[in-house]
């Protein structure tokens, strides 16, 4: 068996919305590679995905530990799971790291503008609102929507419902 193989499954399993197929695939990939860090950055990605927070929150911490130098996705996963788990300032801090790994980073941006939304900083929510749409003018909320796989439609809802109200363009 190959982690690495198990892991590109788990993602496919996500991305048809095979939530528990995901999973189970995602966590035989990590049981196979357990100190690897495409393994447990990834898994995070699904675990995010499927709902459970604490859990991506773990794994793609352990991705990050085990590579010093890591994509910009792991900490983009890390401020998602951190936004939805309800740590806010952590999800924007986390954001930032992304940001300076990646300049035009777009998902750390989404997490920063649902982010200070949720603690109330309006204004800073929609200038990096603004920051996004100068950068991708043909960015829309419902395209972004319909490719995002989540278990919870609810979770879903509501991260959408933040960052259409800091202006972006539905």
């Amino acid at each position: 068996p190959d982690g690495q193989a198990h892991m590109v499954l788990s993602h496919v399993h996500l991305m048809n919305r095979r939530f528990d197929d995901a999973l189970i695939v995602g966590r035989e990939a990590v049981q196979l590679r357990p100190n690897c860090t495409n393994a447990n950055g990834f898994f995070a990605n699904v675990l995010h995905f499927c709902g459970e927070q604490h859990d991506a929150i773990e794994h793609v911490t352990w991705a990050i530990r085990y590579s010093p130098v890591y994509p910009p996705f792991f900490a983009d996963v890390l401020s998602l799971a951190l936004l939805f788990d309800g740590d806010c300032e952590a999800a924007i801090a986390v954001a930032g790291e992304s940001l300076r790994i990646n300049p035009e980073g777009q998902v750390a941006r989404l997490s920063m503008i649902a982010a200070n939304w949720e603690l109330g900083e309006f204004k800073k929510a929609r200038e990096i609102a603004e920051r996004l749409t100068a950068t991708d003018s043909t960015f829309s909320v419902e395209k972004f929507a319909k490719l995002q796989p989540y278990r919870n439609t609810e979770d879903l809802q509501t991260f959408v419902s933040k960052i259409k109200s800091a202006g972006l363009p539905a």
